[in-house]
């Protein structure tokens, strides 16, 4: 989304073990807890290209990684010992308006669905939720129960993002060709086919 020149803002609700600052190698606080309890600003916390080149992440790195410069973070900041009193602030909700009007797309990073509340304090506050599957490690019926549980206090699912993909698995997944008047699928191996290729083979075989 940032490579397309939309101004993406990542942000850190994940306030129990907090990861972004760690990615682009910026300073945690000040941070979302500071804001939302009123002890910095905004321009204060937000960190972007200037911040990441002053950070932890080499310029080599960087240079690998376009769109970056539409890119703002802003950090957990200081982590409080009740994460829920600053996911459930009105001061969050208004915060999150407030950047709505200064960024195209936000996203919000939370912690895992159903071992804490947090996440289900937080999508209802958003647009919609994607869900992130860890592929070998969560069980089916374990995403089934965080679907359940985040619609059930009104979150919009809008999709689920596959984790942690096995290399040598990529040839069982399926990928979708869109041809010019349906869908269909097929395997990695076997690639899109298209109808003249498909008339050319059942020649041959006849």
């Amino acid at each position: 989304m940032a490579q397309i020149g939309l101004k993406t803002l990542l942000v850190s609700t994940d306030l129990r073990r907090p990861i972004l600052e760690k990615i682009f190698g910026v300073k945690r606080e000040p941070g979302l807890s500071e804001l939302v309890l009123g002890t910095a600003t905004l321009d204060n916390t937000l960190n972007n290209i200037t911040d990441i080149l002053l950070g932890d992440i080499g310029l080599e790195d960087i240079k690998k990684t376009p769109g970056i410069e539409n890119i703002w973070i802003l950090n957990a900041g200081h982590l409080p010992q009740n994460p829920v009193e600053i996911l459930e602030s009105k001061v969050l909700a208004e915060l999150i308006e407030k950047i709505k009007a200064r960024f195209d797309v936000i996203l919000f990073d939370s912690p895992p669905v159903l071992p804490v509340t947090d996440p289900s304090l937080l999508a209802p506050k958003v647009d919609c939720v994607l869900m992130v599957y860890e592929i070998g490690k969560t069980s089916r019926e374990g995403l089934m129960r965080a679907k359940i549980q985040l619609e059930s206090v009104g979150a919009k699912i809008a999709g689920v993002v596959l984790n942690h993909t096995q290399p040598q698995a990529e040839s069982f997944y399926s990928y979708l060709y869109y041809g010019k008047h349906k869908y269909r699928y097929y395997t990695k191996e076997e690639g899109p086919v298209n109808n003249k290729q498909k008339g050319d083979k059942n020649q041959q075989k006849a």
